[in-house]
């Protein structure tokens, strides 16, 4: 299932097609070169893709000069809008995978609340929604590797947030989106992967020991939303969540299975064809580039490393 990363996308709706690549100079292997090499994926191409490293950093000042993009945009056009402050970006990627914090405030989040917070004391009304996402019939869409199909708009301030920041709306669909679609395809590849087994073993070793012998954390939510809808939210039923899902978190990092995930992913990432690597690399660049014209929009506020390539 495609997860869209926040960015503005507090009210955007996601639909479900396959990308067409039209390839330009880009896809002819430069002189002394081999395709292979040619097409190799730079280092900021492999964050983006596997969303580790630097990667998430650089994201982090991005979204922040977009809402601050925003804020603007919407007060021209007379609007009072409240920007989100993701958080800070701390710990290496396992720990930032796991977020034991969160697990040991809210469990799996099974009984938060899905609906987004308010974007504005107005959020509500029609004009609102024009100013921020634009006419509803200048929406445009991006057929996806997996057949699925994003929409989004192409006027009003989030559009016009991330054409300042990517050049274009349609840039920044491709960046946000198509990376996360192949990532998802790299982890359906490694699924049984022999490394992944053994750290599963150790995770389920771990579990049993404290106390919560279930196969898998799915088998864990699962049980607890079967809970959940026969027994209700009972205080009870509220701490055991938090303990089952932090007692996950504490395992997964004992035994290192996001981080065997992710560095499956990262080897296999060379696999994928020639074609979506070398779209990897300029999607990397196109997200470096707007990082580069985000930085100064939030100063201070946000720390993220260069990008390598540039």
């Amino acid at each position: 299932m495609l997860t869209i990363r926040h960015s503005t996308s507090r009210m955007l709706s996601v639909a479900v097609g396959l990308l067409v690549l039209v390839c330009g100079s880009a896809c002819t292997p430069q002189a002394g070169t081999t395709g292979r090499q040619e097409s190799a994926l730079g280092a900021d191409a492999l964050d983006l893709l596997t969303n580790s490293g630097d990667h998430p950093a650089r994201s982090r000042v991005l979204e922040l000069a977009e809402e601050k993009l925003v804020e603007r945009c919407m007060a021209a056009r007379g609007q009072v809008y409240w920007p989100v402050t993701p958080p800070p970006v701390t710990g290496s990627d396992e720990e930032r995978t796991v977020d034991l914090p969160r697990r040991r405030a809210k469990g799996f989040g099974l009984t938060d609340e899905s609906r987004p917070p308010r974007a504005g004391p107005n959020d509500r009304q029609p004009v609102f929604q024009l100013a921020l996402f634009g006419n509803a019939r200048r929406y445009e869409q991006l057929e996806l590797p997996n057949g699925s199909v994003l929409s989004y708009p192409t006027s009003g301030c989030v559009a016009e947030s991330r054409a300042a920041l990517y050049g274009d709306a349609r840039r920044w669909a491709r960046v946000d989106s198509i990376p996360q679609v192949l990532n998802n395809t790299l982890r359906e590849q490694i699924g049984d992967a022999p490394e992944l087994a053994r750290a599963r073993s150790g995770w389920l070793s771990c579990m049993t020991a404290s106390g919560y012998p279930y196969p898998d954390p799915d088998a864990a939510v699962d049980d607890l939303s079967r809970a959940y809808r026969q027994n209700g939210g009972s205080a009870s039923l509220r701490r055991r969540e938090i303990a089952v899902a932090t007692a996950d978190g504490e395992c997964a990092l004992r035994v290192h299975v996001p981080s065997t995930e992710l560095a499956l992913r990262r080897d296999r990432a060379e696999s994928l064809p020639a074609t979506r690597r070398r779209e990897l690399n300029d999607l990397g660049a196109a997200h470096c580039a707007a990082y580069r014209r985000a930085q100064p929009m939030v100063g201070e506020i946000a720390h993220a490393q260069p990008c390598r390539s540039s």
